[in-house]
């Protein structure tokens, strides 16, 4: 490796004013997503008054809002609670492949049992 190409791998330089611009990017960032934060508790307060019936067909239930409530402030409970209907969908989907897999077993258990049945009657 020659000088020259040495000297051109230096370290930037990092003023003291471009560090002060990234702390108040980072600052005003965290600042609105505590704002936002904030906002969604609101809207959560507001779906605690929901009945059962509203809740269920949202994909929610009154478990899921006390759990949501209970995030930290800075958190967005909202995350919390769509990530919860998803999984409950996901379950009910794979409930329903189960049943219905389950049911197609048994007829065709029972078509092959009454078969067997005829070929003795012969």
């Amino acid at each position: 490796m020659s000088l020259m190409s040495l000297e051109s791998l230096k370290t930037a330089r990092i003023t003291p004013a471009k560090v002060a611009i990234f702390v108040a990017r980072d600052v005003m960032r965290r600042a609105t997503a505590v704002a936002v934060a904030w906002k969604r508790r609101g809207d959560l307060r507001e779906l605690a008054h929901f009945d059962d019936r509203m809740l269920a067909d949202l994909g929610l239930s009154r478990g899921d809002i006390a759990s949501a409530a209970s995030e930290p402030m800075w958190r967005d409970p909202t995350l919390r609670l769509s990530a919860l209907a998803v999984e409950r969908r996901a379950a009910a989907r794979d409930h329903a492949r189960w049943r219905r897999e389950t049911i197609e077993t048994a007829r065709e258990t029972r078509v092959q049992g009454t078969r067997s049945r005829e070929a003795c009657a012969d």
